[in-house]
């Protein structure tokens, strides 16, 4: 499993992060700001992202389990943290 911030491909793959500035640098907080009528950006109150992408590893090391037990083989699960906002 590879979980990383903004992708495996692209300019920013090897780019670290974490959910505040996904949130940033994808536009929620940009979102979030227009929404609340805000005068600088505003970020989910929660952690949206990060529980966000750790339910869709978890899915995925459930679905290369299965698919282990039905075809064999090794899977390899690749979440990142601005995939569930695309």
């Amino acid at each position: 499993m590879t979980v990383c911030a903004y992708g495996q491909e692209g300019p920013w793959r090897g780019r670290r992060g974490f959910d505040s500035l996904v949130q940033s640098a994808s536009g929620i907080a940009w979102t979030e700001m227009q929404a609340a009528g805000s005068a600088s950006p505003k970020h989910l109150p929660c952690q949206a992202l990060d529980h966000a992408t750790g339910y869709l590893a978890a899915f995925g090391a459930m679905v290369a389990l299965m698919r282990r037990a039905k075809e064999g083989g090794s899977w390899h699960v690749r979440v990142s943290l601005a995939l569930p906002y695309r």
